[in-house]
């Protein structure tokens, strides 16, 4: 997540400052000044010539205590919103109504949803670290590894034809997964030819 001007430095001083003159500091998140500072401030303050300065450094750790805490309510806000949205997509990737495979260059498989296992007649949990071409028909294999590796080529994601081992067509589209060294494939059955 990217820090906006509103949530900036100096947004976070001055609401921090805010909060001191309010008294809506956030509780602390367990940070506590050391006795040996305590001790520090409390020399100073006892002196006139310096306690000004003792003031103002306690301003200043004040500060900079409730800048903390506030950030770390914000990266725990941050991170809540992370976990919802991560819950969020791997239901929809779970859930979706085509097969779809991650796959690792190897052709195996690292993860695959509700609609792949139906395809493969496999639970989810069994079409892991099978490799795909071990699904397929001795004479689709080819063409399903062509298409992986026009997928790591980056080439044009075309629909191939393959059979499953139990002899039905399926349509099989590949591509790279953004930013990590996966394959995304798209696994689904083909709809029978109608007689024309």
């Amino acid at each position: 997540m990217t820090t906006s001007k509103r949530n900036g430095p100096e947004h976070l001083r001055a609401d921090a400052e805010g909060r001191l003159r309010s008294g809506t500091a956030p509780a602390t998140a367990g940070w506590a000044l050391e006795a040996e500072t305590l001790s520090l401030l409390y020399r100073l303050a006892s002196n006139p010539e310096s306690s000004a300065d003792a003031l103002k450094l306690l301003h200043e750790l004040q500060t900079h205590q409730v800048e903390l805490d506030l950030q770390h309510a914000q990266l725990a806000e941050n991170e809540h919103e992370l976990a919802l949205q991560l819950a969020h997509f791997q239901v929809l990737f779970d859930h979706a109504p085509a097969g779809y495979l991650v796959l690792g260059r190897d052709s195996r498989i690292l993860r695959a949803n509700r609609a792949a296992s139906k395809v493969f007649g496999l639970e989810v949990g069994q079409l892991k670290d099978h490799m795909l071409t071990s699904l397929l028909s001795p004479e689709s294999r080819c063409a399903a590894l062509a298409a992986l590796e026009n997928a790591e080529t980056g080439d044009e994601t075309k629909v191939v034809q393959v059979e499953a081992l139990d002899s039905r067509r399926l349509g099989l589209s590949t591509g790279m997964a953004p930013g990590e060294d996966a394959i995304l494939a798209l696994v689904f059955p083909e709809a029978p030819t109608q007689p024309g």
